[in-house]
């Protein structure tokens, strides 16, 4: 069984905010496979997030904020005995390029709070993630406003042009694609 998290803050008032990315990501790519096999979506309230599950893999949205999504990713882990090296994290990247995105496995937070979060819950970061790129921010900008303000139609787009490879990617991941061979065909 495989664990596909998107991080993200729960609430219409974030639902569109570049930290949603994670969301924003794991919500399209549900849609897409029920399109592909032609399944209806039914996510419910498991574990402090919500939930959606297929034979072979569990897709999560902890609803628990997003600096405190640990408990919630942990939880879920522990109820389905699911190991740290089938979980996959899909997150916003402030420091990668919009437009950019990278698969990652054993690798700090980079200043991200949420998977600072999960790295402490899980006790390690032995587990794959998924950073697509928000940045670059004005020097002058917030970090905490840049993060939470409303995506222009633009930077929607240039997210969504990413989707049929990441796509690719995450059914390659779910179908037990070795990690290294994962990255080497699909990061760039």
């Amino acid at each position: 069984m495989k664990l596909i998290v998107g991080l993200g803050n729960p609430g219409s008032k974030f639902e569109n905010t570049r930290h949603n990315v994670g969301f924003i990501v794991v919500d399209s790519f549900v849609e897409f496979l029920s399109n592909k096999f032609g399944d209806s979506v039914v996510w419910r309230v498991e574990h402090q997030g919500l939930v959606c599950k297929s034979s072979s893999v569990i897709f999560f949205k902890p609803i628990t904020y997003m600096n405190l999504s640990g408990n919630a990713v942990c939880s879920l882990k522990n109820f389905y005995k699911i190991s740290n090296s089938d979980i996959l994290i899909v997150y916003d990247d402030l420091y990668l390029a919009e437009g950019k995105y990278r698969f990652s496995i054993n690798r700090n937070s980079g200043g991200h709070n949420g998977v600072k979060n999960i790295i402490e819950k899980l006790g390690g970061k032995d587990f794959l993630t998924l950073r697509v790129g928000i940045g670059p921010r004005e020097k002058a900008t917030v970090i905490s406003d840049y993060v939470l303000e409303n995506m222009s139609e633009e930077t929607m787009d240039n997210i969504g042009s990413l989707y049929q490879t990441i796509f690719e990617a995450m059914e390659f991941f779910i179908d037990g694609a070795n990690i290294s061979e994962l990255q080497n065909k699909y990061n760039r």
